[in-house]
C-alpha cells in the first residue's frame, strides 16, 4: 500500500474511534485509537519501531498520567486520549513522509485539536471557572508535550526541506536539495524500480542484502547536490535521500521520479589526427562516461568505425581505445569516416547514432628512385622517378626539392613547383657535400591539395670529374657491330679492389634502393622478371655515365652508381651488387678478362644470365648467354 493510502486509512481509524466514543462506546474508541497509533508505526518499518518505539510509548504514558492526575479522567476520558492519539499519529506520518507542510496533514492536526476542545466546551456549565481553566491548562500541557516530543524525536531529520532529481545526461542524474549548512551526512537511495521510503529504510539498515536498491553513502548535506552516475539511458529512476546522525539514518524522504536522457548521437566528436598514403589515424573524445563511471566493471564502451570510399565500404568493429589507425588504404583516394559507440551496462546494450562524418584524401606515395650525382665541381644533378599513383581527372602534380649541408640539418626548398623529375643545383663550392629529399604535391582544383611524406634522403659531393678517356676507343666500343664486346687499347685494370670498402658501401646504398623497389613491385612475380628489371635499372645508371678504360673506378659498382664512369666489368659488378641485395647468388663471367663480362645465376629453377650493359638496355634470360 502506498504511503498516502495508508495515511488516509490511519486517519479513518482515528475518526471511527471518535465516533465510537461520542456514542458511548468509550472502550471501543480507546482500542481504535491504540490501533491507529501502532498501525502508523508498523506501517513505517520494524527498524523505525525499534528505534523510536520507546520514545513513543513514553510520551503516551506521560499523557495518560497527566489526564489521570488532573482529576478529569471521569469526564470524556476517551476523548482526551483520542485527541492525543490523533496528534501522535500526525507526528508519525509527518516524520515518515516528510510532508509536514501537506495541507491534508495540517488539517488533520488542527481539526483534531478543535474537536477535542469542542468535546467539552458544550459541557462548560458542568464545571466551575477554575475547573475550566484547569481543563484548558491540562489540554495545553498535553499539546505542548506532544509537540515537544515530536521535535525531540524527529527534529534532527528536518534539515532537508526540499529535494529534487533531474536528468543531466544519458547516464547521470543530479540530486539537489535545500538544507542547513551544517556538516551533516546523508545517503542517496535509488532504483529503476518504484519503491517506498520504508523500502529505503530497510536498504539503509541492510545495504548488503538489498537486491533492487542502490545506496550511495557519504553525502554531505552542505554541498547541496550530488550526482548519480552509471545509469541506463532513457530509463525511469526513483530517488530518495536520508539524513544520518549518531543513532543512524533517519527515515528516508518520499522517493521522487526522474527520467534519464536518450543515448544521443555523437555529433562532431570524430577528428583526423594523421594521414599518410595508405593509412589515416582517427581520434575522438571519450564518450559519455565520467571517471567514476568508467571504473564500473558493469559498464563498457566499444566503438565502430565506418570507412567509405567511392568503390568500397568497410566497418572496423570492437575498437576500445579513443584513437585508431585505419590501414590498407589507397593513395590519393577520398575516404569518409563515421563513428558509432556501443554502450554495454550489465546485460543491456545501447548503440548511438553515427557521428558526423569526416572526410580526408590520402596522401600521394613518397617519391622513389631519388639519386644525386656530381655534374662538375660546382653543381650536383638530382633525379627521381615520376609519381605512379592513379590520378583523378584534373589533378596536377608538382615536386618539391629540399637540400641541406647536413643530413640532420635544416633543409631549404630549392624548388617548390617542379613539373619535371630532375633538378641541377649550381653555384656550389667544390668539395661540398649536399643532402636532398623530395616531396610531391597533388592539387585538386584551386583550394584542395595533398602533400606526400618526404622520401629517403640521398647525398652527393660536388667534385671535378676525371678527364674523358681516348674518344677513339670509346667510339670504337659504341660502334661495335655486336654491341656487347669491346677492344681495349691498353691493359684492362678490372680489379674489385679499385673501389675502397667505404666507396663500395656508398654504392650498396643505391643497390639496396633498387632492390627494395623491385621487391615491392607485385607485378614482378617471377625471378626472370625481377632480374630483368634489375639489369634495366643498372643499364639506366650506366647510360648516364661515360664509358672509359681509364681511372680507378670504371670496373666497380661505385663507378656506375656514383662516380659516373663504367665498363662492362663495372656493370657486371653493379648488377651483382643489386642481385645480392635481392637475395640471389651470382657468378661474374670473364672476370678480369679482356672480353665482355656479364652475370650468370639460377632463376625460377633454371640456369640463366643477366647483363646491365647500356647498349643492351639491360637484359636477362634462361640458358646460355646469346651474345658471347
Amino acid at each position: 500500500m502506498y504511503k498516502k493510502d495508508a495515511f488516509l486509512l490511519n486517519e479513518c481509524f482515528v475518526l471511527f474511534a471518535f465516533v465510537c466514543s461520542l456514542n458511548g462506546y468509550e472502550v471501543l474508541g480507546v482500542l481504535m485509537g491504540l490501533t491507529a497509533i501502532f498501525y502508523a508505526d508498523f506501517s513505517i518499518s520494524f527498524h523505525v519501531l525499534k528505534n523510536d518505539g520507546p520514545v513513543i510509548i513514553t510520551i503516551s504514558l506521560l499523557e495518560l498520567i497527566l489526564i489521570e492526575v488532573s482529576g478529569l479522567s471521569h469526564v470524556f476520558a476517551s476523548l482526551y486520549f483520542l485527541s492525543l492519539s490523533s496528534l501522535l499519529v500526525s507526528f508519525i506520518w509527518s516524520h515518515t513522509s516528510r510532508k509536514a507542510k501537506c495541507y491534508g496533514m495540517q488539517w488533520m492536526l488542527v481539526t483534531g485539536i478543535l474537536f477535542f476542545l469542542s468535546s467539552f466546551v458544550s459541557s462548560f456549565q458542568q464545571y466551575t471557572f477554575l475547573q475550566t481553566l484547569l481543563i484548558i491548562a491540562v489540554v495545553t500541557a498535553l499539546v505542548v508535550l506532544a509537540v515537544a516530543g515530536g521535535i525531540l524525536l524527529y527534529g534532527n531529520s528536518r534539515h532537508v526541506k526540499v529535494f529534487k532529481a533531474t536528468g543531466s545526461g544519458w547516464n547521470t542524474v543530479e540530486v539537489t536539495w535545500k538544507a542547513s549548512k551544517e556538516d551533516i551526512k546523508a545517503a542517496i537511495v535509488y532504483s529503476s524500480s518504484k519503491f517506498e521510503s520504508a523500502d529505503a529504510d530497510e536498504a539503509l539498515s541492510n545495504p548488503d542484502e538489498s537486491k533492487t536498491l542502490t545506496v550511495k553513502e557519504g553525502i554531505n548535506l552542505k554541498d547541496g547536490k550530488c550526482k548519480i552516475e552509471g545509469l541506463h539511458p532513457d530509463t525511469d529512476y526513483y530517488v530518495t535521500i536520508a539524513e544520518k546522525d549518531k543513532n543512524g539514518y533517519h527515515k528516508a524522504l518520499e522517493p521522487v521520479a526522474v527520467h534519464t536522457g536518450e543515448l544521443s548521437e555523437l555529433g562532431d566528436i570524430l577528428k583526423i589526427d594523421k594521414t599518410s598514403a595508405d593509412s589515416v589515424t582517427l581520434k575522438w573524445d571519450s564518450f559519455g562516461l565520467s571517471d567514476d563511471s568508467a571504473k564500473n566493471d558493469d559498464i563498457s564502451i566499444t566503438y565502430s568505425i565506418q570507412v567509405s570510399s567511392l568503390d568500397k565500404d568497410n566497418t572496423v568493429k570492437d575498437v576500445k581505445e579513443t584513437v585508431y589507425t585505419v590501414t590498407g588504404l589507397t593513395p590519393l583516394t577520398k575516404y569518409t569516416f563515421k563513428l558509432t559507440a556501443t554502450v554495454t551496462i550489465g546485460d543491456k546494450t545501447f548503440e548511438t547514432k553515427p557521428s558526423k562524418a569526416v572526410e580526408v584524401i590520402t596522401l600521394p606515395s613518397a617519391v622513389t628512385g631519388l639519386t644525386a650525382s656530381a655534374k662538375d665541381g660546382n653543381s650536383i644533378s638530382v633525379k627521381w622517378d615520376k609519381l605512379k599513383d592513379t590520378l583523378s581527372d584534373g589533378a596536377k602534380v608538382t615536386y618539391q626539392l629540399y637540400g641541406s649541408d647536413k643530413k640532420d640539418g635544416e633543409y631549404t626548398a630549392l624548388s617548390d613547383s617542379l613539373s619535371e623529375t630532375a633538378y641541377t643545383e649550381t653555384k656550389l663550392k667544390t668539395g661540398t657535400t649536399r643532402f636532398y629529399y623530395v616531396t610531391v604535391t597533388v592539387a585538386f582544383g584551386e583550394n584542395e591539395k595533398v602533400v606526400s611524406e618526404k622520401c629517403e634522403t640521398v647525398s652527393a659531393k660536388a667534385e671535378i670529374k676525371q678527364s674523358a678517356g681516348n674518344s677513339a676507343d670509346k667510339n670504337t666500343a659504341n660502334k661495335n657491330n655486336n654491341q656487347n664486346t669491346y677492344t681495349p687499347t691498353k691493359k684492362y685494370k678490372n680489379q674489385p679492389g679499385n673501389a675502397t670498402p667505404e666507396l663500395n658501401a656508398q654504392a650498396r646504398v643505391i643497390a639496396q634502393k633498387i632492390a627494395n623497389e623491385i621487391k615491392a613491385d607485385a607485378s614482378l612475380d617471377t625471378d626472370l622478371k625481377k632480374v630483368t628489371r634489375a639489369a634495366q635499372r643498372v643499364a639506366e645508371y650506366a647510360g648516364k655515365c661515360r664509358y672509359t678504360m681509364e681511372g680507378d673506378y670504371y670496373a666497380s659498382a661505385y663507378g656506375v652508381f656514383i662516380k659516373g664512369e663504367f665498363s662492362c666489368a663495372g656493370t657486371a659488378r653493379a648488377l651483382g651488387m643489386v642481385l645480392e641485395c635481392m637475395g640471389y647468388s651470382w657468378h661474374h663471367v670473364n672476370e678480369n678478362g679482356y672480353t665482355h663480362q656479364w652475370v650468370e645465376l639460377t632463376m625460377d629453377g633454371q640456369h640463366g644470365w643477366a647483363d646491365g650493359f647500356p647498349t643492351l638496355g639491360g637484359a636477362a634470360g634462361y640458358g646460355k648467354y646469346p651474345f658471347a
